[in-house]
């Protein structure tokens, strides 16, 4: 008899964890991670933590928590697909050929969106919410359908969307184009609170918004530059460990949230190009990056290629990319010239 079994579909997994927390002693020797300041709550479906190296006052942390929350807020207002009075909600209800007035900084976020869009090939595709919640995914999402079939019209709703960028606002080229940010925002709000928190005279810090993480800095003065960051894998396996400073990591992986029926397993992650969930035998991709947002694309439209269209393409294109797949021999890794040097400074 078959079992058909989903995994929750709110929150993201942090595949990512501070490899301090796993009591490599050579990190810092002299402190304990209890004692960094620590700014931590829940924003966007899942948490976020912040911690402070150097010398931070902890007077100076009630002022950087409202911040904080202030900037968090915005961002869900703004990008939001479960918040119905969100802009971005407010342009997937309006028609196509009309203007919808936005930031500048919004407008930057939905145009870097675009350009991955472009330069995967689809495989990162800001367009793809109507397909994800076909699978029962995200927001919109609805029951499967006995044949787990996708609709060529559905297929050309998500190819045949675009945005016109113009004064001072965008354009759908259709009423229908639905618009998700979700591959991106959460990577945008990770560089929102970096940007903050060096504002704010902070140079030593690390962010995590859901497994997504920027540092710049050392929590320590030993000497010792950038934080240790380590990448779980399924079971929690740890499968690589680098060291960061200014710089983001972000992950995309398969094996958290899925359906199984008829024996199969039906991953969240759906390859626009085709309409269907992936299915090469990649479980995970960590992509290291200046900004946590393009990680954040990046590591989607990779995990999409698949293990090896996706790391050719980041080999050729230089990004620093950490590849894991399922093999007959147990699980097997690569990674890209630009991850390993990451690696070897840990």
């Amino acid at each position: 008899m078959n079992t058909d079994s989903k995994h929750p579909r709110d929150g993201r997994r942090r595949f990512l964890r501070l490899a301090a927390t796993l009591s490599i002693a050579s990190v810092a020797p002299r402190w304990t991670w209890a004692a960094l300041p620590d700014l931590a709550g829940h924003t966007m479906g899942t948490a976020f933590r912040i911690r402070l190296g150097g010398d931070v006052p902890v007077t100076r942390l009630p002022l950087l928590r409202r911040v904080i929350n202030g900037a968090l807020d915005e961002v869900e207002s703004r990008f939001s697909l479960y918040r119905p009075n969100s802009e971005l909600a407010a342009l997937n209800r309006a028609p196509g050929g009309v203007v919808q007035v936005l930031s500048a900084g919004d407008i930057d976020l939905v145009r870097a969106a675009l350009a991955v869009r472009a330069e995967s090939g689809g495989a990162y595709d800001p367009f793809a919410a109507p397909l994800v919640a076909r699978w029962g995914f995200g927001p919109g999402a609805h029951a499967m359908e006995p044949d787990l079939a996708v609709s060529p019209a559905l297929l050309e709703r998500v190819r045949g969307a675009s945005l016109e960028i113009r004064d001072g606002g965008v354009i759908k080229n259709r009423a229908d184009a639905t618009l998700d940010l979700n591959g991106i925002a959460k990577g945008e709000a990770v560089d929102r609170l970096a940007a903050i928190l060096s504002t704010h005279g902070i140079a030593d810090y690390l962010v995590e918004i859901g497994g997504e993480i920027r540092c710049a800095g050392s929590p320590t003065d030993d000497g010792a530059n950038g934080w240790l960051v380590g990448v779980e894998g399924p079971g929690g396996r740890l499968v690589s460990r680098v060291r960061l400073d200014r710089l983001a990591v972000a992950t995309s992986g398969d094996f958290v949230h899925y359906f199984i029926r008829g024996g199969r397993r039906y991953s969240h992650v759906i390859d626009p190009r085709s309409g269907l969930p992936v299915d090469h035998g990649l479980a995970l991709v960590s992509v290291a990056a200046a900004d946590c947002r393009m990680a954040d694309a990046w590591s989607t439209a990779l995990m999409v290629m698949g293990p090896d269209a996706g790391f050719l393409h980041a080999l050729e294109r230089g990004i620093a990319a950490l590849f894991l797949a399922r093999g007959a021999s147990g699980p097997q890794l690569r990674r890209t010239p630009a991850w390993a040097r990451l690696e070897a400074n840990a």
